[in-house]
């Protein structure tokens, strides 16, 4: 059904503007509905540890650099998120005992985090089911095709960052 409905959009849209190549949207399309599966998937694996998809991402990397502090400001860069997402992102690990937080002494306006044991628990629980689900779901994928996929998103990733750093649609901007 989502395929009949996506081919009808498509086919009206070549009729509408038939100079376009609509397969940009087309793949927008399957990326977006792709994302939007594998989101609802993961919130609710995550539900059961009690963390949303964002605040996994900032205990995820946290994990990462465990035994080191981060800055607030170098997770958001990190994760594409803003400064004040990263900020109540923490706040809501650091109510649930995951990840401390602190000023920086050399500079009081900068905030550090780092993640707890509790955290690391979370994570040492959490990652090898996680990896084990993923294996699973992508199994019939081969390994070449995983990796030429991971190439051509990074490919678009790099090729959308100028409008999100700039955080300007130009084609796209209203009258």
């Amino acid at each position: 059904m989502r395929d009949q409905h996506l081919q009808a959009i498509i086919d009206k849209l070549d009729e509408q503007f038939p100079d376009y190549d609509h397969t940009a949207i087309r793949l927008v399309v399957e990326l977006s509905n792709t994302y939007h599966i594998l989101a609802s998937v993961m919130e609710r694996a995550f539900a059961k540890y009690k963390i949303t998809p964002q605040s996994m991402d900032v205990l995820t990397l946290l994990y990462m650099k465990r035994g080191q502090e981060c800055a607030l400001g170098e997770i958001g860069e990190l994760l594409l998120v803003s400064p004040a997402n990263v900020t109540g992102l923490v706040q809501g690990l650091v109510r649930k005992g995951l990840v401390g937080r602190r000023e920086d002494p050399q500079d009081r306006r900068k905030r550090l985090a780092e993640i707890t044991p509790r955290g690391i628990a979370l994570m040492e629980d959490f990652l090898p089911k996680c990896a084990r689900f993923l294996q699973d779901v992508f199994a019939a994928v081969s390994s070449e095709d995983k990796r030429r996929l991971c190439a051509h998103l990074r490919q678009i990733a790099d090729l959308l960052m100028p409008y999100w750093e700039k955080r300007i649609l130009p084609e796209l901007e209203g009258p």
